[in-house]
């Protein structure tokens, strides 16, 4: 896999991201620099936030591999409609 920043393929793989985070409904956002930001409130205002963060690109000549933070944000994601925040 060869996923470098500003190539096609890293456009398809962000525009992904957006789009499954708007689908589960989370607010999302991109700042100047291009950083992807989406939020899901919680229903329990008194409970602390969680925050991951991930990368998309790879190196010039990277593994194939998913990101390990990726593969666990897409798992917490199947749960999130199950719990109480």
């Amino acid at each position: 896999m060869c996923r470098l920043t500003l190539s096609q393929e890293d456009k398809e793989v962000r525009d992904w991201l957006i789009e499954e985070c708007a689908s589960i409904g989370c607010e999302v956002k991109v700042d100047q620099m291009g950083n992807i930001f989406a939020v899901q409130a919680g229903t329990v205002k008194c409970r602390k936030p969680i925050a991951m963060g991930s990368h998309l690109d790879t190196q010039p000549a990277g593994r194939v591999h998913l990101d390990t933070m990726c593969l666990l944000m897409l798992s917490f994601n199947q749960e999130v409609d199950t719990m109480e925040f």
